[in-house]
């Protein structure tokens, strides 16, 4: 609340007013302050200055520009200006009386201040709003407003906050995010756990026989999602992941468990590749069954062999993945059009989750998956 000595614009009578809001200073009463003129006017000269104690709002800690309708046309220009008033985020920091406001303030043209200027002049209701300005996720900038029109004119009363408020501002922010970021990695931990008890289901049906080797891919699962999980932990952003490094530890560890010395990793990932949180969780466990396969079958007699693996964009900002062996490949009486295994399988519906498609290359030697997405 604050008091000003005011005059009344229907009875004349002169006293002091107490206002709650901003937008309530002139809509019954006229302050009485001295009235300062712009300096640097570059239009129409026959303007009337009588507008309202503008040198009152500094006392008040409030900033005040006045826009005045521009014949046909939607925008307004500045018959007067604070210029401290947005220095946070307007490029030209000097005076601008007499320019368009959506010349000075093209940085908030998203926020559609215009819009309620326009609002505001077409049907004279005060409306207030809120300006939030971030960098790099950081609040650096807040400001309340209040637009009124008054004879003809629109006034924007405005009040920064401090710094103390733009913390606090902050804080609260980022608590939202972080408990925002909690509940996504809860439904993802209950996700991957309901996809491992489908993986042991899948393996007890189709290898009833062989419980070690069933243990062996689930850890080998769980191990590749523990990964992924990590470098998602340690990433700048717990959004994406702007790199394939998670790809390059999950094949080595395979390689490292099952013992596989006798095949090599030749690796060609593009340096920087954004990915996003769903997608690695799923591109991981696509790497360790096709990884798993190249191990059990590419080189049965322990030859020495490469397993390629690519990783890029295509020219439609695809994700490509290329994964291939030079090992024995595929038995000749299969078909490889109807080809379907249980790791197969199991990658097909990972890619689906994906949203991608996954075709068999056509090698002269070996196997190989080409997966898009």
């Amino acid at each position: 609340m604050f008091e000003i000595k005011c005059k009344h614009m229907e009875t004349g009578e002169v006293k002091i007013v107490t206002f709650d809001k901003i937008s309530e200073v002139i809509s019954d009463y006229e302050p009485i302050c001295e009235i300062p003129e712009p300096k640097f006017l570059e239009i129409n000269n026959s303007l009337d200055y009588n507008f309202l104690p503008l040198k009152l709002f500094d006392k008040l800690n409030f900033h005040i520009h006045i826009l005045v309708p521009i014949d046909n046309d939607e925008d307004f220009f500045f018959q007067y200006v604070d210029n401290d008033d947005f220095s946070n985020v307007v490029k030209n920091k000097g005076s601008y009386l007499g320019c368009k406001f959506s010349d000075v303030y093209r940085n908030l043209k998203d926020l559609g201040i215009l819009g309620i200027l326009q609002n505001v002049y077409e049907d004279g209701k005060t409306r207030e709003t809120q300006i939030k300005v971030y960098k790099d996720n950081h609040l650096i900038f807040y400001l309340e407003s209040v637009f009124v029109m008054y004879a003809d004119k629109i006034y924007n009363f405005s009040q920064p906050k401090t710094d103390d408020y733009l913390n606090s501002i902050q804080l609260e922010k980022t608590v939202s995010d972080n408990e925002r970021l909690l509940k996504e990695l809860q439904d993802r931990v209950r996700n991957n756990l309901q996809l491992i008890r489908s993986f042991i289901d899948l393996e007890i049906m189709n290898n009833p026989g062989s419980p070690e080797m069933t243990l062996k891919k689930t850890s080998a699962r769980i191990s590749a999602l523990s990964i992924v999980h990590q470098e998602i932990y340690n990433s700048d952003n717990p959004l994406y992941l702007s790199n394939a490094n998670f790809i390059e530890i999950i094949l080595t560890n395979l390689l490292n468990d099952f013992q596989s010395s006798n095949i090599s990793l030749d690796l060609d990932f593009a340096k920087v590749i954004y990915v996003g949180m769903d997608q690695a969780i799923l591109l991981s466990l696509i790497v360790n069954e096709l990884c798993t396969n190249t191990i059990n079958h590419a080189y049965p007699n322990g030859e020495t062999g490469i397993l390629h693996v690519k990783l890029y964009n295509d020219d439609s900002d695809s994700i490509v993945l290329e994964f291939f062996d030079e090992g024995v490949g595929l038995p000749s009486d299969v078909d490889v059009g109807s080809f379907d295994n249980l790791g197969f399988t199991i990658v097909k519906s990972l890619v689906g989750q994906l949203n991608g498609n996954v075709n068999v290359m056509d090698l002269d030697k070996g196997f190989g998956l080409f997966i898009k997405f």
